[in-house]
């Protein structure tokens, strides 16, 4: 169940960000509404017992996520500039 979940929400945390091309303020108030998503995902799997911790607090998860999603908006970038600067294959007939 959460294994489907995961990759799911990461999609569409990266098409929005892409899609609406989010600056300044826009884009950290994303970025705390998908972890805060995330940790709240998180406890839902959590009661229906597909997590157990021992030792780990889930608010210890909100700051991995912000991580996470952080990276995850430095990789986009880093994608679609190297895809903006690639030059462009020319098939020859």
């Amino acid at each position: 169940m959460y294994y489907l979940s995961y990759p799911s929400y990461i999609y569409l945390f990266l098409y929005f960000y892409d899609k609406w091309n989010l600056k300044g303020m826009n884009r950290i108030l994303y970025l705390l509404g998908f972890s805060v998503l995330s940790v709240f995902l998180e406890w839902l799997a959590y009661l229906c017992h597909v997590f157990t911790y021992k030792g780990w607090i889930i608010g210890y998860s909100s700051l991995v996520y912000i991580g996470t999603y952080i990276l995850y908006m430095f990789f986009i970038h880093m994608i679609q500039n190297l895809l903006k600067s690639a030059p462009e294959s020319k098939i020859k007939s």
